[in-house]
């Protein structure tokens, strides 16, 4: 069955004072996981004018509901600009 399974992320790194990116990503890995999601991998891209990518994988009904959770804004503020790719799986 066809969905939409993946969720790409793009953005630009703004941790912030005393923060380290891995520290700010083991928090998105955690409210994730709180919404039954997962963060499948992180990292730097190349080709984009974005200098960071995190990709989500779930459910498409969990992803709606976490993008209006405080929680998730929170823990993402580390990227900003962000703009997502869905992806739909066959």
């Amino acid at each position: 069955m066809a969905k939409f399974a993946y969720y790409i992320v793009y953005g630009s790194m703004a941790p912030k004072e005393g923060e380290t990116i891995e520290e700010g990503f083991k928090k998105i890995e955690k409210v994730l996981k709180k919404y039954w999601l997962e963060l499948t991998f992180w990292g730097h891209p190349w080709g984009t004018t974005e200098n960071t990518v995190y990709v989500i994988k779930g459910d498409i009904d969990k992803y709606e509901a976490l993008v209006l959770k405080e929680d998730y804004s929170e823990a993402t503020s580390i990227v900003t600009d962000q703009k997502t790719h869905l992806v739909y799986v066959r």
